[in-house]
């Protein structure tokens, strides 16, 4: 074989080659294409348009008022600060948790719901700290844990010293 075609069937292979490459590029970028085509076009298909979001409002509101009806007739006792506090440290006791310092602040009231913020410090194992939130954010009155710092006790203590953070909705009685 010549030179003159070896080097010929190298630039043909080469040609086929690169040919390959590209025609296999270009599919693939049609088909990922389509692809993106039919999501989109499944999600314009899903998504609602204003009249349900209102209609879907409008029905979670009801349920909402039936809900809070519901509560305020099989609610035997008042839900107050004092009731909440006294909770909290129930909840601790049975949690295996120390309270250190327990620091509410002042209740801000609005119209049915009442806010108040927390802070407690406590000394607890790791694992009875995790269940002691757990029924925080969980229990009858949920307390939304917005900040939990978390340090080491005494090298030769598996205790923990913690501080956390939290918000708590009470429902505010109206004068009748």
């Amino acid at each position: 074989m010549t030179p003159k075609k070896k080097y010929q069937f190298i630039i043909a292979g080469m040609l086929a080659f690169f040919l390959y490459i590209f025609a296999a590029e270009i599919i693939d970028r049609w088909q990922q294409t389509w692809g993106f085509y039919q999501d989109w076009e499944s999600k314009v298909e899903v998504t609602p348009d204003t009249n349900t979001l209102q209609q879907q409002k409008i029905n979670y509101q009801t349920r909402l008022v039936l809900l809070k009806e519901q509560l305020g007739q099989n609610s035997s006792e008042k839900i107050d600060q004092f009731m909440f506090l006294k909770s909290l440290h129930a909840t601790a006791k049975e949690s295996g948790v120390r309270i250190q310092a327990l620091s509410p602040s002042v209740i801000q009231s609005k119209d049915t719901v009442a806010s108040m913020a927390l802070k407690v410090d406590v000394i607890a194992r790791f694992h009875d700290l995790g269940h002691f939130v757990n029924i925080l954010e969980t229990g009858r009155i949920p307390l939304a844990v917005t900040k939990l710092e978390m340090t080491a006790g005494q090298a030769s203590n598996s205790m923990l010293e913690a501080s956390l953070e939290g918000n708590v909705l009470l429902p505010v009685e109206k004068a009748r």
